[in-house]
């Protein structure tokens, strides 16, 4: 029987703090096995997307507490620090890469004035996909989709697709969208090209949650272990102050064209 809902986690980097990153951008390995280790004590399971997906199609049982761990643009620290931490685990994960600027630097953050950080390298992927990770799509290049031509939308998308599927040997099964932005024709290019897709939409998945406008929390380093339990029960931290720029927010700000 498929769980009532379903909580997805979003991250980005794991690494040691930085400056000249962007807010929220990074939690330290402490930090990340801390909320891991409560994750377990819990009873909560690390799934993949492919599992929920199979439980969407045939019914198949999931954990009594599954979550879904997402990293955004495929971090190098995070093959280094994050996913040997949930290997300890046993949990599941979701990497998102960026395919055209794997094993390279970040330059979508670079171009907003942040430091170059390095990205996974095509060997890392393939090494930690064969350990129980999986790796989805970010698109090629990590642009405002929404600004995008018809052309150009499917070039980001479905061929973002095709270069992981070289890599991996296998058709990736979802897809996450760069700072959360999307359009009717954004949307209608992910639906036709992948099983699932994640939005920075706050909140819990449901059965009825559209699989390609899926929901997650995001997980701030700033923020206190309360604050990570509200966003994995709800999906979103209740208490919180209502002045206070949500990561989504902030990401999609970030990403609005110069008038």
């Amino acid at each position: 029987m498929r769980p009532i809902s379903l909580p997805a986690l979003m991250y980005h980097d794991v690494g040691p703090s930085s400056i000249g990153t962007p807010r929220g951008h990074s939690v330290t390995p402490e930090q990340f096995e801390k909320q891991v280790c409560w994750l377990a004590q819990r009873g909560y399971v690390g799934i993949r997307p492919s599992d929920w997906v199979t439980s969407r199609r045939s019914g198949e049982a999931l954990p009594r507490k599954p979550v879904i761990i997402t990293f955004d643009d495929g971090y190098a620290g995070v093959a280094k620090y994050g996913l040997p931490i949930l290997e300890r685990y046993g949990f599941g994960a979701v990497v998102f890469v960026v395919t055209r600027r794997i094993g390279a630097t970040n330059t979508w953050d670079q171009a907003r004035g942040y430091k170059s950080i390095p990205l996974m390298s095509a060997d890392e992927i393939v090494f930690w996909a064969s350990h129980g990770i999986e790796f989805g799509c970010h698109t090629r290049t990590h642009p405002h989709l929404a600004t995008l031509s018809t052309a150009e939308i499917e070039s980001e998308i479905a061929g973002s697709r095709e270069d992981l599927a070289a890599i991996l040997n296998q058709v990736p099964v979802s897809f996450a969208y760069p700072w959360g932005a999307f359009n009717g024709a954004v949307h209608k290019c992910v639906r036709g090209a992948f099983d699932l897709a994640f939005s920075t939409r706050r909140g819990l998945n449901l059965p009825t949650t559209d699989p390609h406008l899926l929901r997650r929390g995001a997980v701030n380093p700033d923020r206190s272990m309360l604050d990570f339990a509200f966003r994995v029960i709800f999906g979103f931290n209740p208490l919180g102050k209502p002045e206070d720029l949500t990561l989504e927010v902030q990401h999609w700000l970030a990403a609005q064209p110069e008038p």
